[in-house]
């Protein structure tokens, strides 16, 4: 498919990506469609770029991992694991040999069950209370380490990705996908109150989280945001990491309130970066810096 005909039109492509995910996100990355799409992006070396998500997901990483044999009987860690879905969802069948759970709230019933699951196909599957921030492993023993919709509550970021470094084999993989980042629409989870957190205090905010009530009220009282843009991110992770594949995942809802509401817009740009108002979700693949 060539330029010319992409930039004929996002509808065409946006119909057919149903069935063309990858195609459609390899189109929408090519620096002449994202360009155009995406002109906040310019300050940004993306590899991969998608204004809707379609083709840019969590399972999208994994499989290039897995093309690439990084998951090739690996030991894999998995940080914020919560219940374990995503362990019988997405990583049972792709060749790891021992897949380790960790969360900093414990779910003994669901680890079981998933433990067990684990076991029936070929594949160890331990889970344990542990901090992201202080691991109780080994150096350099781990092959690959993931984690998925954690990065953006990490409030000691660096301590995070200094911690997945060490355990990083030196050809290990750390696999990140995260967001919606803080400044963007719904950025504290609320997509209901579009971009209110950027334009009333927080107590206010909060007040109005709470009128919503789906439960994320509970993580705005705790303070479990560390409402970092995504320059900020991308320094953290360069820190300890080398990034092999950056994704990014524009907010489809963003986009419409910035032609829905143009003063109000005018209003954020004074505050805010676009592209941190627009960057809803970001996929990293990156090696260990030693």
């Amino acid at each position: 498919m060539t330029a010319t005909r992409v930039l004929l039109g996002e509808g065409r492509l946006r119909r057919a990506a149903s069935q063309l995910t990858p195609a459609y996100r390899w189109v929408c990355s090519k620096d002449a469609v994202r360009r155009r799409m995406a002109p906040w992006l310019a300050d940004v070396a993306v590899d991969d770029f998608s204004p809707t998500g379609r083709g840019l997901g969590p399972d999208d990483g994994l499989d290039r991992l897995q093309r690439d044999g990084h998951l090739r009987d690996a030991t894999v860690v998995i940080l914020g694991v919560g219940r374990g879905p995503e362990v019988e969802r997405s990583w049972l069948d792709r060749g790891a040999a021992h897949v380790v759970g960790a969360d900093l709230f414990a779910y003994p019933d669901d680890w079981a069950v998933v433990s067990e699951s684990a076991r029936q196909r070929g594949v160890a599957a331990d889970f344990s209370l542990m901090d992201g921030s202080m691991l109780g492993l080994r150096d350099a023993c781990v092959d690959v380490v993931f984690s998925q919709s954690v990065l953006e509550h990490v409030l000691d970021l660096d301590g995070f990705l200094a911690e997945s470094a060490r355990v990083l084999s030196d050809n290990g993989r750390f696999y990140a996908y995260f967001g919606p980042l803080w400044t963007t629409y719904g950025g504290p989870h609320v997509g209901a109150l579009a971009y209110d957190h950027l334009l009333v205090d927080d107590e206010e905010y909060l007040d109005a989280a709470r009128q919503v009530g789906d439960g994320w009220e509970h993580w705005l009282e705790a303070g479990l945001f560390n409402r970092l843009t995504f320059d900020q991110y991308l320094e953290a992770l360069e820190a300890h990491f080398v990034i092999d594949r950056l994704g990014v995942v524009a907010s489809r809802d963003g986009a419409a309130f910035r032609y829905q509401h143009p003063h109000v817009w005018a209003q954020l740009l004074e505050r805010y970066d676009e592209k941190d108002l627009l960057i809803n979700l970001v996929s990293v693949i990156a090696r260990p810096r030693r």
